[in-house]
């Protein structure tokens, strides 16, 4: 069933109760963080799809999808956010929706149809517009000018590729501190 076709009868609309669990985990700052974060997702495959949906359900801010490929049945066969009439459509276009429509608190989202390489060069390694950058199933030479980009513009990077059931993560932190502000004391 398309998200739009539940019932939202019992989906509270009050930030406190819609993120108990959120909060209760990482609390009033880390919800915060994430409601003012800015995602970019290069590569809107099934692993970006999933990544990213992973962020967006806890309240991400904003998300930009940059993403080239058509929506086709090998799409709609292994990626959750395509369907069949998606078929012939952007594929960034059709991820954004299905995002935006699980958690309508994922403000100012976007999609870019253009390849993730492409869009690296045209950014000229400037990043700082984002908080996040995933790179999702891109060849090892443009996740190595893409990892020099954000950690210049100290952006964490955060490399997730599959290959079929196995896959890896890989996290570029930039060259900078990164304390502990709030711990939770049991």
């Amino acid at each position: 069933l398309p998200p739009s076709s539940v019932p939202n009868l019992l989906i509270s609309t009050k930030p406190t109760e819609k993120y108990d669990r959120q909060l209760r985990l990482w609390g009033r700052n880390g919800q915060k963080a994430l409601v003012e974060s800015r995602v970019l997702l290069l590569g809107a495959s099934c692993t970006g799809s999933e990544t990213l949906k992973n962020i967006v359900l806890p309240g991400c801010g904003s998300i930009t999808i940059v993403d080239d490929a058509i929506v086709d049945e090998g799409d709609v066969a292994s990626n959750f956010f395509t369907r069949s009439s998606d078929i012939g459509r952007p594929r960034a276009e059709a991820v954004k929706e299905w995002m935006c429509e699980m958690n309508p608190d994922t403000q100012s989202s976007k999609h870019i149809v253009q390849s993730p390489s492409d869009y690296l060069t045209s950014r000229n390694g400037d990043f700082k517009d984002f908080t996040l950058v995933i790179a999702t199933q891109l060849p090892s030479p443009i996740l190595r000018e893409l990892g020099k980009a954000c950690t210049a513009s100290g952006v964490p990077l955060l490399v997730v590729r599959t290959y079929g059931l196995i896959g890896y993560v890989r996290v570029v932190l930039p060259r900078k501190d990164h304390p502990i502000v709030q711990d939770h004391k049991m």
